[in-house]
């Protein structure tokens, strides 16, 4: 029968990226925000500038998900993730969403760790919804800003985690 080619499966991509940090010294959370704020500083200004109407309707969706459900970690977390990714689509660059897959399960890993420290899910909320408002308004600029910031407050948050983890 030959060779058959199929799509690549970030899956695997994402098992090696693991792998690779299990065996990384220092904080990889921090170096995951550090490649978060690389690539989605870009793709939200992205997103503001080419979004369409599908685009914006599957963003408020995820938005208002996260709201009804901020106390359901599974369902928030879920949507969170999904916002992100909804930005990299939006920015109608089909590899910004491959260069996310293969770290999907480390920010969702992270998320988890979050969700218990105090107001950080009313904050990320927030942070959403500003980033929302930015991509709906089209401007770039500003949508670049909010995303700086919710990483920021996504960083402050992991550090808080680690030391509850430690104080627990």
């Amino acid at each position: 029968k030959g060779a058959v080619v199929t799509r690549p499966n970030t899956d695997v991509i994402a098992g090696m990226i693991e792998l690779q940090l299990s065996f990384t010294k220092g904080d990889t959370q921090s170096k995951l925000v550090e490649v978060r704020r690389t690539l989605e500083t870009e793709i939200v200004a992205l997103a503001a500038k080419r979004r369409n109407k599908a685009d914006l309707k599957l963003l408020a969706e995820t938005v208002e998900t996260m709201v009804a459900n901020r106390n359901n970690q599974l369902i928030c977390n879920q949507a969170d993730l999904n916002f992100h990714l909804g930005l990299a689509q939006a920015s109608h660059n089909e590899l910004y969403g491959i260069l996310l897959a293969p770290i999907r399960d480390l920010l969702f890993q992270a998320m988890e760790r979050v969700f218990d420290v105090k107001n950080a899910t009313n904050e990320a909320i927030d942070h959403h919804q500003r980033i929302l408002a930015c991509i709906q308004a089209g401007d770039a600029a500003q949508s670049r800003h909010e995303m700086h910031a919710h990483l920021d407050q996504f960083e402050r948050v992991l550090k808080a985690s680690a030391k509850l983890r430690k104080l627990g």
